[in-house]
């Protein structure tokens, strides 16, 4: 199951996203998803290490 969220960045870091096209991603949603879950791994989130 996925869920959406509506997220507003800042025009610098859309530039940085935009500019992982193809790196890390093909679009916007694939790169900041990418981020999100690398950034989440690295905390220990997805290993169930931290409470929800």
């Amino acid at each position: 199951m996925m869920a959406r969220a509506l997220v507003t960045l800042p025009d610098n870091l859309m530039e940085i996203v935009d500019s992982l096209k193809g790196t890390m991603g093909e679009g916007r949603s694939d790169i900041i998803r990418a981020i999100v879950t690398s950034w989440m791994s690295e905390k220990g989130y997805l290993r169930g290490d931290k409470n929800e």
